[in-house]
């Protein structure tokens, strides 16, 4: 009932910075109320869950600890949204596991902002970026009853990924059936047509370390695909290469300079017109490490699990990205192993304010705001820490 009355609440376009915090589904809320509670944080990013198959009737289908998750692929079934039944397409591949969808009058398939429980959603920001995956989708249709739900629920922006592939049994990755730019183009004519509401943002995902990583002009090519598909906000993976990230700012932009224009300038020259109007929003992430074991999850959420061989190249080239990853993670584990646990929790803290400054008062690659992704409990402690720091840095950013 929260959920569908968050539609009234959908904030309208602002010119103040973005500071999105991640809503963790897997952490208790007791221990993310007090970060969400800062008023700095103006929204919430939520993740696309994966189904959940209910296994008694007593069960909380919002609570992980008592539901069994499902397969990413789900089974064949009908989904009731407010009284409309509607039928979901079953993938040619069926075994035991993919459990069944789950019964008709179930929620468990819905968003996660159309399921926010009340004490929840009351003491969350009221700007909503709903993530949709389509490593979670069997195909556009299913991605589109998605998104039509979080609409109705009043999300702020529809954040488009194409999400993990998966592992087969030989050990070779999955491609997903479906990508982000299959996304992006069906909500732009779902927005063009009325079906989700007009005002919801449409967001992307951009990769800068791994984008560089991958070669000159990779990160440019991909993010004007994605502009040119509908996306009118980009919201970055964390600079955990900070040198790597530096690299595809620069050539982002060169190659497309609006991408980093507030809107304000006026350059004749400007080749993206849509982004030198101020119609795309681009947002940094910024990830909350607190320990080396943090930093590597970090860093194989960034790269993937192979970097250490994809990335090597020459041993004569000491400037490859993954020599540049290692001396990162050197820091972290030198850092780990000299400082007491007080003054490496305030190194992180630090560290992590640092990259939130580059990313909002950066001259000439100004950002339109920031999200913080902590992982872990001692993560969002750190985000409450940075919270007054982040205000600073926020009007600063104004002048």
């Amino acid at each position: 009932a929260l959920g569908g009355a968050l539609g009234s609440l959908r904030p309208v376009t602002q010119r103040t910075a973005r500071v999105f915090l991640e809503r963790n589904p897997y952490l208790a809320w007791e221990t993310q109320r007090p970060v969400f509670s800062h008023p700095v944080f103006n929204g919430v990013v939520h993740t696309h869950l994966p189904h959940w198959e209910i296994t008694t009737s007593h069960e909380n289908e919002n609570d992980p600890s008592t539901t069994r998750a499902r397969s990413s692929n789900h089974a064949g079934g009908s989904r009731s949204t407010h009284g409309v039944t509607s039928r979901v397409p079953a993938p040619s591949n069926q075994s035991s596991c993919h459990p069944n969808e789950p019964a008709p009058n179930s929620r468990s398939w819905l968003p996660r902002v159309s399921r926010l429980g009340p004490m929840e959603g009351l003491s969350l920001p009221e700007y909503h970026v709903q993530t949709i995956s389509a490593a979670h989708c069997v195909d556009v249709n299913d991605a589109t009853e998605l998104m039509r739900a979080a609409s109705d629920a009043g999300a702020s922006t529809l954040l488009f990924v194409s999400g993990d592939r998966g592992t087969q049994t030989n050990g070779e990755m999955s491609k997903p059936r479906i990508d982000s730019l299959a996304l992006l183009n069906a909500a732009r004519l779902m927005k063009q047509s009325g079906d989700i509401d007009p005002e919801i943002k449409l967001a992307c995902v951009a990769n800068p370390c791994l984008e560089r990583a991958l070669g000159k002009g990779v990160g440019a090519s991909l993010l004007e695909a994605k502009i040119t598909a509908g996306a009118e906000m980009v919201i970055t993976q964390p600079d955990v290469v900070p040198t790597l990230a530096r690299e595809w700012r620069d050539e982002i932009g060169h190659a497309l300079p609006g991408v980093f224009s507030d809107g304000r300038s006026s350059d004749d020259g400007n080749k993206n017109q849509k982004n030198q109007n101020g119609e795309i929003e681009i947002v940094g992430g910024v990830g909350l490490a607190s320990s080396s074991a943090s930093a590597v999850t970090w860093m194989r959420l960034v790269f993937g699990q192979d970097w250490e061989v994809r990335f090597e190249g020459s041993d004569n080239n000491s400037n490859t990205p993954s020599k540049r990853i290692k001396q990162v993670l050197a820091e972290y584990a030198l850092a780990e192993n000299t400082l007491d646990a007080d003054t490496l929790k305030a190194w992180g803290v630090e560290r992590a304010e640092l990259a939130v400054a580059e990313v909002l008062c950066s001259q000439g690659q100004k950002f339109h705001g920031v999200h913080l992704m902590p992982i872990t409990s001692t993560g969002y402690d750190s985000a409450y820490l940075l919270a007054d720091a982040i205000a600073t840095l926020v009007e600063t950013s104004r002048r």
